[in-house]
């Protein structure tokens, strides 16, 4: 059996990721962290391994963030086509 409001709590939680990344606040942002962490790493001496290692853990978290918030709009996606084919097989 289909969980819809567990359906539908996923769907409007990815609903909400996607505004969130959508906003043009939060795009400008998240450019900037990247930016400023390419530009620390840049500036990190050759022979400055820890600096070095500090800066790639933070894009790396970076880019776990931003993909942990692709997930859920696509579990959000995925959540809203099982909604629907639970709607057609009713409406059958």
């Amino acid at each position: 059996m289909i969980d819809l409001p567990k359906l539908n709590r996923i769907f409007r939680r990815g609903q909400q990721v996607k505004e969130t990344l959508d906003n043009p606040v939060i795009v400008s942002a998240l450019e900037k962290m990247e930016s400023d962490i390419t530009a620390a790493w840049r500036k990190t001496d050759i022979n400055d391994t820890e600096a070095q290692l500090n800066c790639r853990l933070m894009m790396r978290l970076l880019d776990k963030f931003k993909n942990d918030l692709t997930v859920e709009i696509a579990r959000g996606r995925q959540a809203e086509k099982q909604i629907e084919a639970e709607r057609t097989k009713k409406n059958a």
